[in-house]
């Protein structure tokens, strides 16, 4: 197959299996995947970038459609409208005839006469003359020009305003890069070589952190042999904020997949004790597998337990307990592209899921410890409400400011949001709480 017809075959599985397969049909496209790299790159962005722009691509072809369409053939206008429209180094005409090919296979002359048709008509279009039904500047054609739920625009407009959240969504459509932290233990390499990639950009007061355009051969083998990790940067400001030194005791109640507890251990030089659980073993397993190659695996205990539950931790009594609740992710659309797609009443009770880990956890903090609590989303529900709730039923608790390199800057409220245009990391928040010493 080429790759045309491997991202069809992921875009047909998806559309027959709900928008949560959309990774498990990547792996899939990628286990399927063409000799050529070339084939097989160019499958998996024909498959990740129509699914992103789903919405979009289905305005485009809107006008041109006329009755009723075989799913499959609804797939074949969608792939082929996302190249006529985004990539600039397909030609118009190969989009179109591959098209006609795989309708032609897949399907019959009937179905290829109306792809041939209606693509060559949304080849004379660009992105700035599609017709979108909602005027320029408004919450629903901001929705609609970069395919998300116009509740989730409505949002952000109201938090950010017009320019921010139209940068907040461009950018959930583009590829993320990959952020790694250098592993500072003795005996490792010290960051990266001389001859690193010149794409990397490197981040002023996390000097343990790099991101670059892709996992390159050489990156890989430097994380194989346990050299560094994946680091989201906003998830590394997070444990910033807690600033755990060598000697404490910290507390990571839902740790997996880990990277808050590696970067805690680095921060501690390895000196001290880290505790890391996690209610599901699968999770936990990978997470005691990166620990050996990471040369990590003394420094810390894994322990299979549920944060939500009462007495999880009972046996511990930590300097730091690092809340990472489970939340609803939308500050990490631009890697799980399938979260936009997600209802509002998707986030369900998940707040009050939230406020119970954190309930338990503060349990586990002594007095004159700190108490952080982290989700990777931007809805004030599972943020500053959930933290608001805390602290009007726990008395010992405080907000205590904190200070992040720039561009982020002071919280003085102790609570900061970090937004993706800020430096193109995940949309996260953070909060930190000093118990008191009584």
């Amino acid at each position: 197959m080429n790759a045309r017809e491997l991202a069809l075959n992921a875009c047909a599985r998806l559309r027959r299996e709900g928008d949560q397969s959309f990774e498990k049909n990547l792996e899939l496209l990628r286990r399927e995947g063409a000799q050529d790299p070339r084939d097989r790159d160019l499958a998996e962005r024909i498959y990740i970038g129509a699914f992103q722009n789903r919405d979009f691509l289905q305005a485009a072809l809107a006008p041109y459609v006329r009755g009723k369409q075989h799913p499959l053939l609804k797939d074949i206008l969608l792939t082929g409208a996302y190249q006529l429209l985004f990539l600039d180094r397909v030609p118009a005409s190969a989009a179109v005839n591959e098209a006609v090919k795989l309708c032609r296979r897949r399907l019959n002359a009937g179905a290829a006469s109306t792809a041939n048709a209606i693509l060559r008509r949304v080849s004379t279009l660009t992105l700035e003359t599609v017709p979108l039904d909602a005027p320029e500047g408004s919450a629903a054609h901001l929705a609609c020009r970069y395919s998300h739920p116009l509740w989730l625009v409505e949002e952000l407009l109201d938090r950010i305003g017009y320019d921010r959240t139209r940068r907040f969504l461009e950018l959930d459509n583009t590829p993320s890069g990959v952020t790694i932290q250098w592993n500072t233990l003795p005996g490792r390499p010290a960051g990266p070589d001389p001859d690193f990639d010149e794409e990397a950009r490197r981040w002023p007061g996390v000097e343990d952190c790099v991101t670059v355009p892709t996992l390159t051969k050489a990156l890989r083998e430097r994380m194989e042999a346990g050299d560094c990790f994946v680091q989201d940067l906003s998830a590394r400001l997070a444990v910033l904020a807690a600033d755990p030194q060598p000697g404490e005791t910290v507390l990571d109640p839902c740790a997996a997949p880990g990277g808050k507890t590696f970067s805690a251990i680095l921060a501690m030089k390895g000196e001290g004790r880290v505790i890391a659980g996690d209610f599901s073993s699968g999770r936990l397993g990978r997470m005691e597998e990166n620990l050996r190659r990471l040369g990590m695996e003394k420094l810390a205990e894994l322990r299979y337990r549920d944060a939500a539950q009462p007495g999880a931790y009972e046996d511990i009594l930590a300097d730091r307990v690092l809340v990472d609740a489970p939340c609803s992710g939308f500050g990490t659309i631009r890697k799980k592209p399938e979260i936009r797609y997600k209802k509002r009443e998707d986030l369900g009770t998940l707040p009050e899921l939230q406020l119970r880990i954190l309930k338990e956890s503060a349990k586990r903090v002594r007095p004159g410890g700190l108490l952080l609590y982290s989700t990777c989303t931007i809805f004030r529900q599972e943020n500053e409400e959930v933290v608001a709730r805390f602290l009007r039923e726990e008395k010992t608790f405080h907000p205590e400011a904190f200070t992040l390199p720039e561009p982020f800057g002071i919280a003085r409220e102790g609570m900061m949001t970090i937004w993706p245009d800020q430096a193109e990391s995940d949309g996260f928040f953070i909060a930190r709480l000093r118990k008191s010493d009584e």
